[in-house]
């Protein structure tokens, strides 16, 4: 079994979207996670319970004595149990969806290109730990008596109602506006963001609680870019809007998208409008800089370079090889004019003995 960890380890994708395919075609998706990364979690943890006993070359072979506590594949199907348990998963709805579970991992060793005999033990390694964990999930949920159970599950709905309250909390305090919508592009939920931008209540929760009795209609505007995403092929619809709510000059930037659910059963839309008016005024006023600096460069003719200059009279040679005085060349390629002077050292050479400033 050296190389069958190696084979699990590395087909970790392949393996979970064999059981998402069964979990889909057996409507088991009805009770699971909406999310793939949850589907990885759990086959990767049930891959290195597998892989535990192959890695130490232990004999999984089933026997009436063994203490099954004491085994690592088993201890995994235990773990399970008490998690699935306290999810309201009953052992029948567990153990159904486990079998398919059981039949991916089959499925890629029946596709390996070795030899039948080393396939065979193989399959029949997968049977055993597969029958380990069940050993453990069964035993496990048979041991809680119904005082238990109730404890378990009360608490289990304890933290699952903290769970919703923490994202619920987080949904209604971004800043940001986000609607989701059913398919129709029906709205099914607004935060406290949105709610405020359709003029209704500014309290956090105020439409989630009270959505039963509110009915919403989104904005003409806003109603056109979403059909636009459902009537298309559009993995996302990404775009700028100017609407007209009465107040100046507001600018959002939209973005429109599918919910991530592989189970199917929020089928719905996510659209997250940002307030980018400051963004808006921090281009504008670039602009209007860029436009002043644009203006002062076309007034403004800059010497640059080494000026040929005639040592003793002091006349430049201009680019068509022209000699010029120096008033007459910085005329021509600069926007400064002459004031006619004398600097006090002429002054008293020119005129002794009086006083020149």
């Amino acid at each position: 079994m050296k190389n069958l960890p190696g084979l699990l380890r590395k087909n970790e994708d392949n393996l979970m979207e064999r059981v998402l395919s069964y979990a889909r075609r057996q409507e088991y998706t009805k009770y699971t996670s909406t999310l793939k990364e949850a589907w990885r979690i759990s086959i990767q943890g049930l891959t290195e319970a597998i892989c535990s006993a192959s890695d130490k070359e232990r004999d999984l072979e089933l026997t009436p004595d063994e203490d099954y506590t004491e085994d690592p594949v088993t201890a995994f199907g235990i773990l399970e149990a008490k998690r699935h348990r306290g999810r309201g998963i009953t052992l029948a709805m567990f153990l159904g969806l486990f079998k398919y579970y059981r039949e991916a991992y089959y499925d890629l060793v029946r596709e390996e290109d070795i030899p039948p005999g080393e396939k065979e033990k193989r399959l029949l390694y997968l049977s055993r730990a597969f029958d380990r964990i069940e050993i453990g999930f069964s035993s496990e949920w048979a041991q809680m008596g119904d005082d238990s159970k109730y404890n378990e599950l009360r608490e289990s709905n304890r933290y699952m109602t903290n769970e919703k309250n923490m994202y619920l909390t987080i949904a209604e305090s971004i800043a940001s506006s986000v609607f989701v919508t059913d398919l129709s592009g029906g709205p099914v939920y607004m935060n406290r963001s949105a709610s405020k931008m359709l003029g209704l209540s500014p309290v956090p929760g105020g439409y989630y609680y009270n959505r039963g009795e509110i009915d919403i209609k989104l904005p003409e505007w806003l109603q056109h870019h979403l059909n636009s995403f459902l009537g298309g092929d559009l993995q996302e619809l990404v775009f700028d809007a100017a609407p007209d709510t009465g107040r100046v000059n507001m600018y959002l930037q939209g973005r429109i998208a599918p919910m991530e659910d592989v189970s199917g059963k929020y089928s719905g839309v996510v659209i997250i409008l940002n307030d980018v008016n400051e963004l808006k005024k921090a281009e504008q006023q670039i602009r209007v800089q860029r436009d002043e600096l644009e203006k002062v460069l076309d007034e403004l003719k800059v010497l640059h370079g080494i000026l040929p200059i005639c040592s003793r009279c002091k006349k430049i040679r201009n680019e068509n090889g022209e000699w010029s005085h120096v008033e007459v060349y910085v005329k021509q390629h600069t926007s400064a004019d002459f004031s006619h002077s004398l600097c006090p050292e002429c002054a008293k050479k020119l005129y002794p003995g009086m006083d020149i400033k």
